[in-house]
């Protein structure tokens, strides 16, 4: 199971943008930290459950014919690889 989830992640990005860490807090002005994440999409900063599906996804059988791909978890925010 490790050897596979390695493989399937080594091949893959996975671009994270305003997603709630505990750096966050300890980091940023009050005002910075209540307007985080507020202008994606969703309305809202993402949390680590957010990303949780993808990387189940790339470990899994399921993902192993995905490859050279950057999966953007970031609530609707565009952006480029």
């Amino acid at each position: 199971m490790i050897f596979s989830v390695l493989h399937s992640l080594h091949k893959m990005a996975q671009k994270k943008l305003n997603s709630w860490t505990p750096l966050i807090p300890a980091t940023f002005d009050e005002q910075s930290v209540a307007e985080f994440g507020t202008e994606a999409t969703l309305g809202r900063p993402g949390q680590p459950a957010d990303h949780a599906g993808a990387y189940v996804l790339l470990a899994s059988d399921e993902g192993a014919y995905i490859t050279g791909q950057c999966i953007h978890i970031n609530g609707g925010i565009t952006m480029s690889s």
